[in-house]
């Protein structure tokens, strides 16, 4: 089995050459970068209390095979994959879907590490053409030309998991950019967190610092002792554009935010997505009453 190359583009190269500093506007992308950032991000999502390991949890791998069925596409692109164990039933049924072989998958990251765990896990399942090496939030130029030869069309591209809800740059910045890089007849699927109907900041886990493990401390790159509680201010805000409830971490010293989470209230974020240009195909969250304080949705937009 061939090696598969890492193509990085000019602004990720020159980040890890140490040609140029991390922009001041990374926060949780910098958190992924560097070889320690892939090891502190595989040290906490192999923890077993890690909420979104588990597939099945809220009925999200469910939802997302839902989402595709019937669906066939030549190419699978997966933005931020981790290490890539979300994306191997996925791709393992829509290479299926094909009947015959022949589905590229291509991995997307800012990490070379989280990309090297994620062909080792996927390369014996599906033809991996070449993995990129880029920031998906901005890198929309190099992200379009790097897949043009390696991706043919009809395209599904894939953001599971939380990572809509830790944009640095935010939702509206995002779908911009991806209205750069999908073509007409693309597909795009994404877990949506989600704020439930009995969702209040008092039953927030990410207000509360004890619920912040040793590796999650690790990974936000403070001390995973008892100083976690002074070095960090958990906040939380509502966004009037989404209507997510936005909680931020950040570094008292620095007065700069570490990592963002947002949880999502169903109907407006669907109402939002809306009028990003897209046709939604699909749309199913895992909420069943008033008093679910969290869930997950799964969505998919089609590039018409």
């Amino acid at each position: 089995m061939r090696a598969v190359e890492i193509l990085a583009s000019e602004q990720l190269a020159t980040f890890a050459a140490g040609r140029t500093p991390l922009p001041a506007n990374w926060a949780s992308r910098a958190l992924y970068t560097g070889a320690s950032g892939a090891v502190r991000w595989l040290d906490l999502v192999h923890e077993p209390s890690y909420p979104l390991r588990d597939p099945h949890t809220f009925g999200l791998l469910e939802m997302r095979f839902a989402a595709l069925d019937g669906l066939t596409v030549e190419s699978f692109v997966s933005l931020g994959p981790g290490d890539g164990e979300l994306d191997l039933a996925l791709a393992a049924s829509l290479q299926g879907a094909r009947q015959r072989a022949g589905l590229k998958y291509i991995p997307v990251d800012l990490s070379s590490g989280l990309l090297k765990a994620t062909i080792a896990h996927l390369e014996s399942v599906v033809e991996i053409p070449v993995a990129l090496q880029c920031d998906f939030e901005t890198d929309h130029r190099f992200l379009r030309g790097a897949l043009r030869p390696y991706a043919p069309c009809p395209r599904l591209f894939c953001l599971l998991g939380g990572t809509l809800g830790n944009l640095d740059l935010g939702e509206a910045s995002f779908f911009q950019g991806l209205r750069e890089v999908l073509d007409q007849g693309d597909y795009f699927l994404l877990d949506v967190p989600l704020a439930g109907p009995g969702w209040s900041a008092a039953d927030e886990p990410r207000l509360k610092p004890q619920a912040y493990t040793t590796a999650f401390r690790r990974f936000l790159g403070v001390a995973p002792d008892a100083a976690f509680e002074q070095q960090v201010a958990l906040t939380q805000h509502r966004d009037e554009q989404t209507g997510a409830e936005v909680i931020t971490v950040s570094q008292r010293a620095a007065e700069r935010p570490l990592l963002l989470f947002r949880r999502y209230r169903w109907q407006p974020i669907l109402g939002w997505l809306r009028e990003q240009g897209f046709d939604m195909r699909f749309a199913l969250a895992s909420l069943t009453g008033d008093q679910d304080k969290f869930g997950m949705g799964v969505v998919l937009l089609f590039r018409s």
